[in-house]
């Protein structure tokens, strides 16, 4: 059995669609294969008769399927029509949650797109723990940037959210400026 055809047969017995797994499955089947081993079972065939056989180990199935992929601005034409055309309809204040948050980098992109109100929730705890790491290291950069003076520069990761206003630094890495300098 490949790792495809295991996943459209488990994930529906699981009440999962296969179609929100298909770009993430390498991460569930890593998973998947590290319970392999926990079990000593050889390859997906024999999991998938544990499976029917143990009725139990669907919960430990279902708890290896978290997709915990979260990046800014993850998928960039969803985040350029909600700024673009539904933000602007919407009007202020502009309330939203986002569900299954995983680490908090897309309900931080609704913020720094201008929603006044976001609800981040997630169930998995190491994700909300990082997410709240994430939201400090948010906060810290905002107060750095506020406590620039007018023409200052603020040297941070290359990989840092910056805060609203800040802009990369004309010919220098990982510095940057009010845009307005």
């Amino acid at each position: 059995m490949t790792d495809v055809e295991f996943l459209q047969w488990a994930l529906p017995r699981a009440g999962l669609r296969w179609a929100g797994f298909r770009k993430v499955r390498r991460q569930v089947l890593r998973r998947v294969r590290r319970r392999l081993g926990t079990l000593g079972l050889s390859d997906l065939d024999e999991y998938r008769e544990f499976l029917e056989t143990h009725p139990s180990e669907w919960d430990e199935f279902v708890a290896l399927t978290p997709v915990t992929i979260s990046r800014f601005y993850r998928d960039r034409a969803v985040f350029e029509v909600l700024e673009g055309v539904v933000l602007p309809a919407l009007g202020a204040p502009v309330r939203a949650w986002s569900a299954a948050c995983a680490s908090g980098e897309e309900p931080y992109t609704l913020a720094l797109l201008g929603v006044d109100d976001v609800l981040a929730t997630d169930i998995d705890p190491a994700m909300l723990r990082r997410a709240d790491a994430l939201n400090v290291q948010a906060a810290v950069l905002e107060r750095l940037a506020g406590a620039l003076r007018p023409g200052g520069a603020l040297v941070a990761g290359l990989h840092e959210q910056l805060p609203a206003g800040l802009e990369p630094w004309p010919g220098a890495r990982a510095v940057f400026r009010f845009s307005d300098c």
